[in-house]
């Protein structure tokens, strides 16, 4: 893809695999306040973590005050590795929140994380 080429989102990629209408793709992409989803959000939906580790980080995060994905570091449940990989899907903005939540209304989880992966390797 050259750099004058626009990234496809995420909306759009559920679109071609009939997971979102393409109005539908539109109006969540629209919201000028959409942010990228949550940490432990994208952690579980790549399979990082699971619902249990996500409720041990976010007890811990609590008292500690750090950022999600480095409790999770510093409690030996992600590496350095996973937790840029997340990063780099927030920072980039191809996927945002809304995308995921309409998409977890459609499909189960473990489903929903590998739409998410085969959308990050395209």
């Amino acid at each position: 893809m050259s750099p004058s080429e626009p990234m496809e989102r995420f909306s759009e990629f559920l679109v071609t695999r009939g997971l979102l209408a393409p109005g539908e793709a539109e109006a969540l992409r629209s919201d000028p306040a959409a942010q990228p989803p949550w940490f432990g959000t994208l952690a579980f939906l790549m399979g990082f973590l699971d619902r249990e580790a996500i409720d041990r980080v976010l007890r811990h995060q609590r008292n500690s005050g750090l950022r999600f994905g480095e409790q999770a570091f510093r409690m030996g449940l992600l590496t350095k590795e996973q937790v840029g990989t997340v990063v780099g899907i927030q920072e980039d903005r191809q996927v945002l929140f809304p995308e995921v939540a309409a998409l977890l209304d459609r499909v189960p989880g473990e489903e929903a994380g590998k739409e998410l992966r085969a959308f990050l390797r395209r």
